[in-house]
């Protein structure tokens, strides 16, 4: 409903106000939840939480970058979101991984940002032509099969054909998975989309949203 300002700024108005309702808001990864009794712990890394229901709103998490020294150097040149670190890379060049529209929309982001954009895709691209037309680098049926760097960023990639590319960064747009670990010992009906729920949003389980 607001068209003057972007995505962050809104989320941050509605943190705001849950804040001023005096909600207690606490942000930790979930490990695990099962079922004691009338009740739900909900298992995290440093707490445990009970509650009556349940509300699961957990979406999906990028599908992660797997070469060799792909887990080295996430934060410090592997990102998986554009709007978040493509500021850091101005007038530099960056690699952006993979062929369907959100891959054109970060490149397309970028293409305001850095100097030089390559697209790296295992296959021909399958994003709409409109998003394609802003591509100059298109490299296809290529994978990139080692990140390399210093101590602190990545500074070339070696592709699967043993080509090198120096670049400053790589934003990983190659599709997201379920985040379903945690909810798997609750015995709630799912299918290959996720959780199945009705059109109040209930799930198998009726104290599971």
């Amino acid at each position: 409903g607001y068209t003057e300002e972007d995505g962050t700024t809104l989320a941050f108005r509605m943190y705001s106000q849950v804040e001023k309702l005096e909600i207690i808001l606490k942000t930790e990864r979930v490990i695990n939840i099962e079922k004691e009794e009338n009740l739900y712990k909900v298992i995290c890394e440093n707490n445990n939480y009970y509650a009556k229901y349940i509300l699961i709103a957990s979406g999906k998490t990028p599908r992660k970058l797997l070469c060799k020294n792909s887990d080295k150097y996430e934060g410090k040149g592997i990102s998986y979101c554009t709007i978040c670190d493509g500021a850091l890379y101005k007038n530099k060049t960056v690699i952006v991984l993979g062929g369907g529209n959100t891959a054109m929309e970060s490149a397309k982001y970028m293409s305001n940002i850095a100097n030089k954009i390559y697209i790296v895709n295992r296959s021909p691209l399958r994003a709409d032509l409109k998003e394609q037309e802003i591509i100059k680098e298109v490299i296809l049926n290529a994978t990139i099969k080692e990140v390399i760097g210093d101590e602190n960023h990545i500074t070339e990639v070696i592709l699967n054909d043993d080509r090198k590319i120096k670049a400053d960064a790589i934003f990983v747009c190659i599709g997201k998975e379920l985040s379903s670990a945690y909810y798997q010992n609750l015995n709630i009906k799912t299918d290959n989309l996720g959780i199945i729920v009705d059109k109040d949003m209930k799930t198998s389980n009726s104290s599971i949203y």
